[in-house]
């Protein structure tokens, strides 16, 4: 579709249809929600028996690049910039809607750490790459379980796990990257 030309002589993009708009919608919700699926995934006595390293949300820096980054990253280049900040809210909001954040209830604001590490990671992973946007999720919860108490926290776990936490989050931007590629040739919104 051509772009429109106003009386002024400027060329403005044409507007999303509101079916259109509400199908985006819809897919980055969806697509959220099979995140939050893979958010009830208990990873954690499996990633504590085998990686001896003293750091929370080992399986966030392990594996979150495929359970979350993978569908932000999805929805965003499936239905266009924002939807993949929709998507990560989306997951985050359902798992809050289920459980506290990591089960802590006091102080009872800790969920809102949950909420901010999951923007930063849609945000992040839109801008820039699914990189970022998973070790902004993990550092933000690394520095709240610090300051909180919530768990313990180690130099040389947070040393071993920030690389592996980039190039989780990187490769599942790309995975999300080349299924897009596949699907795109038979899904237009």
């Amino acid at each position: 579709m051509r772009s429109v030309v106003s009386a002024s002589g400027e060329s403005r993009p044409p507007q999303p249809s509101l079916t259109s708009l509400l199908v985006r919608v819809f897919t980055a919700l969806v697509l959220g929600y099979a995140s939050y699926n893979l958010l009830t995934l208990n990873l954690k006595p499996i990633f504590d028996t085998y990686i001896p390293l003293v750091a929370p949300f080992k399986s966030l820096a392990i594996v979150g690049g495929f359970l979350y980054v993978f569908w932000v990253s999805l929805s965003h280049r499936l239905c266009g910039r924002g939807f993949g900040v929709v998507t990560a809210l989306a997951a985050v909001s359902m798992c809050l809607l289920t459980a506290p954040w990591y089960g802590v209830t006091s102080p009872y604001y800790y969920s809102v750490f949950g909420l901010a590490s999951f923007l930063a990671m849609g945000i992040l992973t839109e801008y820039l790459n699914g990189g970022f946007g998973n070790l902004a999720c993990l550092l933000i919860n690394w520095v709240s379980a610090y300051a909180y108490n919530v768990a313990k926290v180690s130099l040389i776990g947070v040393l071993a796990l920030v690389p592996v936490a980039f190039a989780s989050g990187l490769a599942g931007d790309y995975a999300a990257r080349g299924l897009y590629r596949i699907v795109s040739k038979w899904i237009r919104f």
